[in-house]
């Protein structure tokens, strides 16, 4: 049944909703670097640009949330692991 709903969309509409969903994940990684770098202002006030660039560049959302539990529980900005 699924099959055939898929099967009468038309190309237009599977368009519309791939590009839905990647925008919705666009959206969670924004929010997840955006929430990284309010953390690491909260705890340090002041980041280097370069680290907020950084944060921007970064697509896989398990390092952002990996960096953001750093970001938490370490004693020094220094001490993040970028990798």
């Amino acid at each position: 049944k699924e099959e055939v709903s898929a099967m009468s969309k038309t190309a237009a509409e599977v368009l519309f909703e791939q590009g839905h969903i990647v925008g919705r994940e666009q959206g969670r990684l924004q929010t997840k670097r955006e929430d990284l770098c309010r953390v690491l202002r909260m705890r340090w006030r002041e980041i280097p640009a370069e680290w907020v660039s950084r944060v921007e560049q970064i697509q896989e959302p398990e390092r952002l949330d990996r960096l953001f539990d750093q970001a938490l529980t370490v004693g020094d900005i220094s001490e993040l692991s970028w990798s």
